[in-house]
């Protein structure tokens, strides 16, 4: 009946209208696909003043020839600030370096990090943490599966002479002898990956931790409402699109968990009141004791965000 009313008159706005919107999924970026959307963000965000960037975000957007794991990193590694923008949506230098620091000291905490520490990241991207974790540890390793996030982190921290860059093959194994390492963690790194490739890689940091090392991880929360409209909003992000491999994915606490413990890891911790899981677990002591947890007070991100506000 609708379809024969020859005016149709606005109604006008509720109260509840800004909650509906807000709840609405959304592509990740908050910006329609269509041609007009694009050149609407390209004139807004005065990307011709880094021609750069903005092809390197148009092409990696659009995924018109999908690429590995490595290649999708590769190609964000072409451009300094593309680069920045994969890792944490960081505008610019001053930012990574802020963000960085204060993540490095939320780790530290947790994790109870220490100066005689050997430590293992996995996934350190352009070294956004690691530029900040480095200089407070006896040495920091940095295993990725890209050479050129490998090389702008490289960059980024010339001269820290405690850093070691190790390009690894993304098969789920770390050429580290066993029991290297007291710390690992990987931040913002599990979530691009599929399950066989996290179980492996908790597997892994099972064989090379020390015995009393601790390990830290975070992902996606499937079972928390902001991660939810996170997973909403993915879906929504590549409806009638191809999927690339990096694209982000969703755990449960019972899924890390069951990983854990089948690698050999016990769990000291799986933090699920927030968009994230983030889980620490160590390898036991030879007497079957553990270490102790550091302060996880600032670990989740506020309630309602996808991350941390600095």
């Amino acid at each position: 009946m609708e379809d024969d009313a020859p005016v149709t008159v606005p109604r006008p706005p509720r109260a509840d209208d800004a909650a509906a919107d807000r709840d609405a999924p959304r592509s990740l970026n908050g910006t329609a696909r269509s041609v007009g959307a694009l050149a609407s963000r390209f004139f807004g965000e005065r990307q011709w003043k880094r021609p750069r960037y903005a092809w390197h975000r148009l092409w990696g957007e659009l995924n018109l020839i999908p690429r590995d794991m490595a290649g999708v990193w590769d190609h964000a590694a072409g451009d300094a600030d593309y680069a920045a923008h994969m890792v944490n949506g960081s505008p610019d230098e001053a930012t990574l370096r802020r963000t960085g620091a204060i993540m490095a000291r939320r780790l530290v905490a947790a994790l109870d990090i220490r100066p005689e520490h050997a430590v293992l990241e996995l996934g350190p991207g352009i070294g956004r943490v690691a530029r900040e974790l480095a200089p407070h540890v006896r040495c920091w390793y940095g295993a990725d599966v890209s050479r050129g996030m490998l090389d702008r982190a490289a960059a980024r921290m010339r001269g820290q002479n405690n850093a070691v860059f190790v390009p690894i093959s993304g098969d789920g194994t770390l050429p580290f002898a066993a029991g290297t390492f007291d710390r690992a963690f990987a931040h913002l790194v599990f979530f691009h990956m599929d399950k066989q490739e996290m179980w492996r890689y908790l597997a892994e940091f099972a064989r090379v931790l020390k015995p009393g090392g601790v390990a830290y991880a975070d992902t996606w929360n499937l079972e928390n409402a902001d991660g939810w409209r996170r997973w909403l909003a993915e879906v929504a992000h590549y409806e009638g699109r191809k999927r690339p491999v990096h694209q982000n994915r969703w755990s449960t606490a019972a899924e890390l968990r069951a990983y854990s413990t089948h690698a050999g890891l016990t769990v000291l911790a799986c933090l699920a009141d927030s968009c994230w899981l983030q889980l620490i677990v160590a390898r036991p002591f030879a007497d079957g004791t553990l270490p102790a947890l550091g302060d996880l007070s600032a670990l989740p991100p506020p309630p309602g965000a996808w991350y941390y506000a600095d």
